[in-house]
C-alpha cells in the first residue's frame, strides 16, 4: 500500500515511464456510514475494498453481504491480494463484518463477475442476503 492507495497492475497510459503498468488508486472514505451501508454501496457500485481483517490488510472485490444462519453479519468477497491467516492470499473468503476494520472503498471498479460466482448472492455462508452483485 502506498500513500492511501494500492498499486495495482493494469494497462497504463503511462507506458515508457517508471509507473508503466501501475496506477495509484485513490480512496473514498465512507467512515461516517454504518458498515452495512458502506459495504452495500461498494457492492452496488462494484468498487474494490481495502480493509483489515483480524489484523491483516487485504484488497477484495465485494460480492455479497448478509447474515449467516447464526446471525453474524458476513461479507462474501474475492480476495485479490494481501495477507491471510490461512496462507491463501487470493480466493473466495467470508469475512465476519464485526472483525473488519479500516474499510476503504477504492475509486476503481471491478468490471465483471467471476466465473464461479453464484448470482443472487447465494453462498453457503449466507442465510439472508442484504445486497449482492
Amino acid at each position: 500500500m502506498i500513500a492511501g492507495g494500492w498499486w495495482v497492475p493494469y494497462a497504463s497510459p503511462l507506458e515508457g515511464s517508471e509507473l508503466a503498468g501501475c496506477s495509484l488508486i485513490l480512496t473514498v472514505s465512507y467512515r461516517d456510514r454504518p458498515p452495512t451501508q458502506a459495504l452495500c454501496e461498494a457492492i452496488r457500485t462494484r468498487r474494490l475494498l481495502s480493509l483489515s481483517y483480524r489484523g491483516r490488510r487485504r484488497l477484495v472485490e465485494p460480492y455479497s453481504h448478509g447474515q449467516s444462519s447464526d446471525g453474524r453479519e458476513i461479507l462474501v468477497a474475492f480476495q485479490c491480494s494481501g495477507e491471510s491467516s490461512s496462507g491463501q492470499q487470493a480466493g473466495w473468503k467470508a469475512f465476519v463484518v464485526a472483525d473488519l476494520e479500516d474499510i476503504e472503498p477504492l475509486d476503481v471498479p471491478f468490471l465483471s463477475s467471476r466465473d464461479d460466482y453464484r448470482p443472487g448472492g447465494h453462498s453457503k455462508n449466507l442465510a439472508t442476503v442484504h445486497c449482492c452483485v
